[in-house]
C-alpha cells in the first residue's frame, strides 16, 4: 500500500505536548547537516518529484540522531609500504611511503642498548603486524634478527637474537625476507648459496631448511599469504623474487626458482612485496618510484611517487588490519578501503562495503505498558519493501497504523493511547483488518545506514479506542 502522507508542523498543543520545539533537527545518516522539520518536508516533496509512487526517506531521522547503533567514524586507513633506506655512512633509516606519493622518516635505525644499526637488508611484517628486520652489524659472525616494537613512530629497535638454527646453521647475509602464514617469515640467505628458511621469529627453534633452491643473487623476495591473492592466484608455496635487480622469478619452496620477463626494462630494483590487491609492489633506484607489478607476468601496471629515498633496499607492506588500526567490518583482514578498490560495492560511499550495511531492527517497549503487538516481517533494505505486521486479532481492531516518527525515537511518554515511542512529525500508513503494512524504501544508496523510528497502533470502535504498541527502529541496509 501507498504509504499516506501526513506531517505536522512542530507547532500547536499536540506538539508542545510531546516537548518538541520548532526547531527540532534531524540528522540523515548521509553525515549532512542537521536540518529543521520544515527543511525535511522540503526534501519530502523534492525527493517525490524524482520518484514518484515511491517514499523519499532521505531526510528521515538517522541512526547517530536516535542513538541506538551508535555512529562510529569510518577512518578507512589506506595500506602503507614500510622501506630500509641506505642513508650512507653506515647509516640506514626506517621511512613510510603511501601510494599518494607522500612519504616520511620514522628515524635512524637503532638497537636497544647499542648504536645505529648499518648493515640491516631486510625487513618484513609477520602476520600479525610485527615489523621484523636483518642486520650483521649486532651479532658476531652471523646475522641479527630485529623486532621493532612501534614502527609506527619508532625506529628503534629490539635484539630478538641471532640468526642460528639448529645450533649450528648461522645465517652470514640475508638478501631478503618475506610474510609466511601463521607469523612465520622466510628469509634467502645470499651468501649461503641461496638457502631458503622459512622460521618463527618469536621461536628461532621452530624452523624448516629448504636447502638452495633460490639462486643466492635474489634482490627481494614477496609472497601472497593465501591461494586467494595474487593475479591469477598460484597454489602451492611459491615466492616471487627479483632476480639481480632487473628479472622477476618465482620459485616453489621445495623445488627450485622458474623464471619470468623483466621487470619492463627497470634496471635496479631491490625492495619487493605483496598486497591483498594481487599485485606486487617493487622499489626502483634509478626512478625513486613504487612499481605496481602484475605477477602473472612482470608487466608493471603504473607506479607511484617519486620517493625523496636514494636506496630502498627493502619494501615491506602494512596491513594496518594486523593491528586493529584500521576498519574492516567483516574481520576478514582486508581493510575496508581496500575491499572496495577490489570491486565491493561500496553503494552510498560511505567508506564500508555493502556486506556490512546489513538491516537491523531493534524493538522497543519503553515501560511496557504498551501491548507487543507490531513486528518486522521482512528487512527494511533499499529497493524492496520494509514489510511489518500489528496484531489486530487480540484486540478487536478494525484498523492499524504504522507511525514513522521523523523527530527520532523518545523513551516513553505517557499519553491517553499509551506510550509515545517515536517523535514527531509523522508519516503514516493505517490499513483495515488486515495489520500487514508495507513500505516501499526507493532504490536509493543514500539511504542505506539512515534509521527510521515506527511505532504501531490499533484502532477500534464502541468506543473509539487508540491503542499504542511497541515501536522499531530499522536501520536501513544495502540489498
Amino acid at each position: 500500500m501507498q504509504l499516506q502522507w501526513r506531517y505536522c508542523w512542530c507547532c500547536g498543543a499536540d506538539t508542545a505536548s510531546v516537548g518538541v520545539g520548532c526547531h527540532a533537527a534531524f540528522l540523515g545518516g548521509d553525515r549532512q547537516p542537521a536540518y529543521q522539520a520544515h527543511e525535511v518536508v522540503g526534501r519530502w516533496r523534492t525527493s517525490m518529484k524524482h520518484a514518484p509512487g515511491a517514499v523519499p526517506l532521505k531526510a528521515l531521522a538517522g541512526a547517530c540522531a536516535l542513538g541506538l547503533l551508535g555512529c562510529p567514524l569510518l577512518f578507512a586507513q589506506a595500506p602503507s609500504f614500510f622501506g630500509i633506506n641506505n642513508v650512507g655512512n653506515n647509516t640506514r633509516s626506517l621511512v613510510r611511503m603511501e601510494l599518494d606519493g607522500t612519504s616520511s622518516t620514522i628515524g635512524t635505525i637503532v638497537v636497544v642498548g647499542g648504536s645505529a644499526a648499518g648493515d640491516v637488508q631486510a625487513i618484513s611484517f609477520d602476520t600479525n603486524g610485527t615489523l621484523w628486520a636483518t642486520t650483521n652489524g649486532s651479532c658476531p659472525a652471523t646475522e641479527c634478527l630485529l623486532e621493532f616494537p612501534n614502527p609506527l613512530s619508532s625506529a628503534v629497535a629490539n635484539n630478538a637474537g641471532a640468526l642460528i638454527f639448529g645450533g649450528s646453521l648461522n645465517i652470514t647475509e640475508v638478501a631478503s625476507m618475506c610474510p609466511h602464514d601463521n607469523g612465520q617469515l622466510v628469509i634467502v640467505d645470499a651468501l649461503g648459496g641461496g638457502r631458503t628458511i622459512k622460521f618463527d621469529p618469536r621461536n628461532l627453534a621452530t624452523f624448516t631448511d629448504y636447502g638452495g633452491p633460490a639462486s643466492g643473487d635474489i634482490r627481494a623476495m614477496a609472497r601472497f599469504p593465501s591461494s586467494s591473492w595474487g593475479n591469477p592466484p598460484l597454489t602451492g608455496d611459491w615466492i616471487y623474487c627479483v632476480e639481480d635487480a632487473n628479472q622477476l622469478c618465482v620459485f616453489e619452496l621445495s623445488t627450485g626458482t622458474q623464471f619470468l620477463p623483466p621487470l619492463c626494462g627497470y634496471q635496479n630494483v631491490h625492495g619487493m612485496t605483496a598486497a591483498p590487491d594481487g599485485f606486487l609492489y617493487a622499489y626502483d633506484w634509478v626512478t625513486k618510484m613504487i612499481i605496481r607489478v602484475r605477477p602473472s607476468d612482470g608487466t608493471c601496471v603504473t607506479q607511484f611517487g617519486p620517493y625523496p629515498f636514494n636506496q630502498v633496499l627493502s619494501l615491506a607492506y602494512f596491513n594496518p588490519c594486523d593491528i586493529g588500526a584500521c576498519n574492516d567490518c567483516d574481520a576478514n583482514g582486508v581493510a575496508d578501503s581496500i575491499e572496495i578498490a577490489n570491486g565491493s560495492p561500496d553503494c552510498n560511499q560511505n567508506g564500508v562495503p555493502d556486506v556490512c550495511e546489513v538491516a537491523i531492527a531493534v524493538a522497543r517497549n519503553g515501560s511496557g505498558a504498551n501491548p507487543s503487538g507490531f513486528i518486522e516481517v521482512s528487512p527494511a533494505v533499499i529497493g524492496a519493501s520494509w514489510n511489518t505486521s500489528v496484531e489486530v486479532i487480540t484486540p478487536g481492531a478494525i484498523a492499524s497504523t504504522v507511525s514513522i516518527g521523523l523527530g527520532g525515537a523518545v523513551g516513553g511518554i505517557p499519553t491517553g493511547m499509551g506510550e509515545l515511542l517515536c517523535l514527531p512529525p509523522f508519516l503514516n500508513d493505517t490499513v483495515f483488518a488486515t495489520g500487514q503494512h508495507s513500505l516501499l524504501i526507493p532504490d536509493d544508496c543514500g539511504l542505506i545506514g539512515l534509521t527510521l523510528c515506527a511505532q504501531g497502533s490499533t484502532i477500534s470502535l464502541g468506543p473509539l479506542v487508540i491503542q499504542l504498541n511497541n515501536a522499531i527502529d530499522a536501520r536501513i541496509g544495502a540489498p
